[in-house]
């Protein structure tokens, strides 16, 4: 696979020598064959597979985490993206990180998206529907602006907090806690926009700025 997305024999060295190079060609094989995916597409997928393999253990016993997949696509982003870049660039690019770590996760048998917000469940999946149906979102950014608000709620409920208790001030603990975790400044705003998002498809909720 490797020797047909690319034509330099260093290159082809790199990803065929790249960590879990076992598990990448098996994943863009079945991209191409399930998905008719075009050669620019799987060459995308391709470098970004070897991104995702430098900072995800595929390999572990234990499914990977959503909280790993975000720091990793967090971290990765940070690292590939210069100071130049808008923000609007960062947040397309950890979308993309994230929407390929699952789809790989998953063919592995790594990840499935955890239900973790039935308190939450009826908005959750109206906001999903609506960015889908109505305003013609990607998948990419529909699973990312899920994934966010799937931490959040899990967090919300943890706490016991409804969101009709929310306040500028809850909704700012939770990002000074991400960060203490580990959280890029890429990830939080990326994050951030998913929840400002939500909140702006319910008049009657509070909105916050994540600081």
């Amino acid at each position: 696979m490797f020797s047909k997305l690319m034509k330099r024999s260093n290159a082809v060295w790199l990803y065929s020598t790249g960590r879990f190079a076992e598990e990448r060609p098996r994943f863009l094989f079945d991209l191409e064959e399930c998905s008719r995916s075009g050669w620019h597409m799987l060459r995308q997928t391709n470098r970004l597979l070897l991104a995702i393999a430098k900072r995800l253990n595929v390999r572990q016993r234990m499914p990977v985490t959503e909280q790993q997949i975000v720091q990793a696509a967090g971290d990765w982003v940070s690292k590939t993206c210069s100071a130049r870049c808008t923000d609007a660039t960062r947040d397309t690019a950890t979308k993309r990180f994230i929407f390929v770590a699952k789809r790989w996760l998953h063919f592995l048998g790594k990840w499935d998206e955890p239900d973790r917000t039935s308190q939450f469940k009826p908005e959750l999946e109206s906001f999903l529907k609506e960015l889908r149906d109505q305003r013609g979102y990607s998948p990419e950014t529909i699973s990312t602006r899920n994934s966010a608000l799937n931490l959040f709620f899990e967090w919300l409920g943890k706490l016991g907090i409804s969101l009709k208790e929310l306040s500028p001030k809850i909704l700012a603990a939770y990002f000074v806690q991400r960060k203490a975790r580990g959280w890029k400044k890429t990830t939080i705003k990326a994050y951030g926009n998913s929840i400002r998002v939500f909140f702006g498809t319910q008049p009657s909720r509070v909105c916050a700025r994540p600081g």
